[in-house]
């Protein structure tokens, strides 16, 4: 009667253990919500679809064409609303664009180089335009240099 009585008893003590061993692993690894906390969802952004620019650029061998199309992307939204429709925000932004494509050669903006740090000058130029909203991106839509 002895061995009736440990054989389930040790069944149920090894399905016990291993069954806290799963739970402790999963808790650990956050598989049962009480890992890390979920990420907050991301900001939403307004954009600014600036008109297209045309310009002449300096090239290697004379003048150039560019056409360049650009789109800001401001946090939070509701101030990308306000500066869209603020006739001289959007003006100075325009200015400060078209400064900085203007400054630029042929080559520079071809080249996966030249449009980077172009999209970084752009974002750091707008950011005073756009204050207390922030520049998050700068988006080109199209960018056609003849």
């Amino acid at each position: 009667m002895n061995k009736k009585i440990l054989l389930p008893l040790a069944a149920v003590l090894l399905l016990g253990a291993g069954g806290a061993g799963a739970y402790f692993y999963m808790s650990a690894n956050g598989k049962l919500g009480g890992g890390a906390p979920a990420p907050p969802p991301p900001e939403k952004l307004g954009m600014i679809a600036l008109d297209p620019f045309l310009t002449n650029v300096q090239g290697g061998n004379g003048r150039h064409h560019a056409r360049i199309s650009i789109t800001l992307a401001i946090a939070p939204e509701e101030r990308a609303a306000e500066v869209s429709s603020d006739t001289l925000a959007v003006a100075r932004l325009r200015d400060c664009v078209l400064n900085l494509i203007t400054a630029r050669t042929a080559e520079e903006l071809t080249s996966p180089e030249g449009k980077a740090e172009l999209r970084k000058q752009i974002i750091a130029g707008a950011a005073p335009i756009v204050e207390p909203g922030s520049v998050k991106e700068a988006l080109f839509g199209e960018l056609v240099v003849q």
